[in-house]
């Protein structure tokens, strides 16, 4: 950095954690993955996080359709994803299925050097707050 430069220093926010519900939609570059264990299950999903164009950024926890649709190649992609209701005929822990609507861009808009190694090695959100049942919104 040159002499008599001026750093802009802009504090980083913790992303917004996004909760599905009927209407709710989730639109912008997809720029992390992370697996993360749900406290009190054996079971384990990932947390999505997203950049959203208005610059904020946000992250949901993965459900069993979101999971199936959204993979790990889909990094630097933007995302569209729509909750456009529930399926009353599936239920687990007393909660009815989300069904969403999934769109995945067939571009990526941001790419993954070489140099970086593999995806698993990326310092993408390594944060792990404690996750319940009631946070992955089957």
């Amino acid at each position: 950095m040159p002499m008599g430069d001026k750093v802009n220093w802009v504090e980083r926010e913790e992303p917004r954690r996004v909760k599905f519900t009927t209407g709710t939609v989730v639109e912008g570059l997809l720029t992390g993955m992370k697996e993360t264990q749900v406290k009190g299950s054996a079971d384990s999903t990932f947390r999505y996080t997203v950049d959203l164009e208005s610059g904020e950024q946000v992250d949901f926890l993965g459900t069993n359709q979101i999971l199936k649709k959204i993979r790990l190649t889909d990094l630097g992609r933007m995302i569209h994803i729509e909750c456009i209701g529930e399926d009353v005929t599936v239920q687990r822990g007393g909660n009815n299925m989300k069904v969403y609507k999934i769109f995945v861009s067939k571009e990526k808009f941001l790419t993954i050097p070489s140099s970086m190694g593999s995806l698993d090695s990326l310092p993408i959100n390594t944060r792990n707050p404690e996750i319940t049942d009631d946070d992955v919104g089957f």
